[in-house]
């Protein structure tokens, strides 16, 4: 493809030419620049670090190390040359070593960037996430990558599609210089992924979830009925938001979501039983000392009037009697499993909907 000036009646090409032939060097004007504006290559991610190198026994330095608005860590990886060497090789290497990166970890390298304190930087990757508070906050868990160069090899390209097929998210961007009459332009174009090949990876996956439920139904046997239920539930929420992120067939009653990751011994759940539905906060502190389990239940029971207030309807607070563990719930009577198939959707959602309003009520008990 070729980048054209309107002229009058015609169009005139712009002449391409190479970042080098500009005395634009990869580290000290490329990678600057995008580390001060990151949008031309992802307006949803914010930078972390440049150089990012916070590892044992390791001199390898990830250009960019970003963070996008799902909790998903980005290696951002640049070559200004037309080949790319082995760079997805490198990237593939540096989102394995940052995959165990912790949330104040990420504070810490954004405060060292920026050069603010971790509390001011707690502040702006709150808002960065769209949520009230970062306390108790995890990252995802999952790491992408994005490779930024201004032409790439077929080996990498074909790499990257395969990577992509295996659930992987690894994007390829051009950033491809012209200069006009002395300006240097760039044409920021992502490769990879093309809206054609998304629905191919897509169809992909779907076949490949297909074909683990139908294993997961012939393994579970009886619990096949659970199984398609919280398949579908999945689905039904992934698409609504990041509340249940797991895309595992579950075959037990209950659903972990990821609200209050990180906290030790609470938990909040969906649970499916054979004729209703609920949704509960699981405490259980110490398995071996019930009595740190029954302090920490009276404390949440201390806000019981603000929590329902701000849930807009009563809970159950649950001694459990006869067991360590407590629990704050709230049930849908008269649909569950043995309910028609036809009526699940109505199920998943007031299951989502009640998770959410649960975790938004919950959430000034942990702060």
């Amino acid at each position: 493809m070729a980048l054209y000036k309107i002229d009058g009646s015609s169009f005139q090409a712009v002449p391409p030419t190479k970042f080098s032939r500009e005395n634009l060097m990869e580290r000290s004007d490329i990678q600057a620049k995008l580390c001060r504006d990151i949008t031309p290559i992802g307006n949803d991610l914010l930078v972390l670090a440049e150089e990012f190198s916070n590892w044992q026994d390791s001199n390898r330095r990830i250009d960019l190390l970003c963070l996008k608005e799902n909790g998903a860590l980005v290696v951002v990886e640049l070559k200004r040359d037309e080949i790319g060497g082995h760079m997805e090789l490198q990237a593939l290497r540096y989102a394995a070593m940052v995959s165990t990166m912790t949330f104040e970890q990420a504070i810490e390298s954004y405060s060292n960037r920026v050069g603010c304190s971790d509390e001011q930087s707690r502040s702006i990757i709150s808002q960065f996430l769209r949520v009230d508070s970062v306390e108790g906050y995890e990252l995802s868990g999952r790491v992408e990558i994005i490779l930024a160069a201004a032409d790439f090899s077929t080996e990498i390209t074909t790499t990257a599609l395969w990577l992509n097929e295996q659930g992987l998210s690894v994007k390829c961007i051009r950033l491809r210089p012209y200069n006009l009459n002395g300006e240097v332009l760039v044409d920021v174009q992502s490769l990879i992924p093309l809206p054609e090949t998304q629905d191919y990876l897509t169809k992909i996956r779907t076949k490949r979830e297909n074909e683990r439920v139908s294993e997961d139904l012939r393994i579970f046997g009886s619990n096949a009925r659970r199984v398609r239920f919280w398949t579908g539930f999945g689905s039904f929420a992934a698409a609504r938001g990041q509340l249940f992120r797991s895309d595992r067939v579950k075959y037990k009653s209950y659903y972990t979501s990821d609200a209050f990751r990180g906290i030790r011994g609470i938990e909040l759940s969906a649970q499916i039983q054979s004729s209703s539905a609920r949704v509960f906060l699981y405490i259980e502190i110490d398995r071996t000392k019930p009595e740190l389990n029954q302090v920490e239940f009276e404390r949440i029971l201390s806000f019981k009037s603000v929590v329902e207030s701000a849930y807009g309807g009563s809970l159950v607070w649950d001694q459990m009697q006869g067991r360590n563990a407590k629990r704050v719930y709230t049930e849908l009577t008269r649909l569950g499993l043995d309910s028609p198939e036809s009526e699940w959707d109505g199920i998943w959602a007031w299951l989502l909907n009640s998770a959410e309003k649960l975790e938004a009520a919950l959430k000034p008990c942990f702060r």
